[in-house]
């Protein structure tokens, strides 16, 4: 399996795609820009310089990979979790690392 990432002027926009999937959105996101009056995409103005590309997703492919490698193994499968909260009233209490 490969996998592909969107990016908008070099930052990742959505990764973790399939070819199909990335290309539908990039065509989604930039269109096309003819005419006067902007263009069909979601970046209407092309004057402003933006761009939208497809990319290999090379961190995704070899966690996918890792993860696969480990899977077929039979070795039990990490998975982190993380959570962010703004007050410690919302803190879980289930997720609390014991020491």
């Amino acid at each position: 399996m490969e996998y592909f990432m969107v990016t908008l002027n070099g930052v990742p926009l959505k990764r973790w795609l399939s070819k199909g999937e990335a290309d539908a959105m990039a065509t989604r996101w930039q269109g096309s820009h003819g005419g006067y009056h902007g263009g069909s995409g979601l970046l209407k103005i092309k004057d402003r310089g933006d761009w939208v590309e497809v990319k290999p997703d090379h961190e995704a492919n070899k966690e996918f990979n890792e993860r696969y490698k480990t899977y077929k193994a039979g070795d039990p499968q990490k998975v982190v979790y993380q959570q962010r909260v703004e007050e410690l009233s919302q803190l879980n209490p289930a997720m609390l690392k014991e020491s």
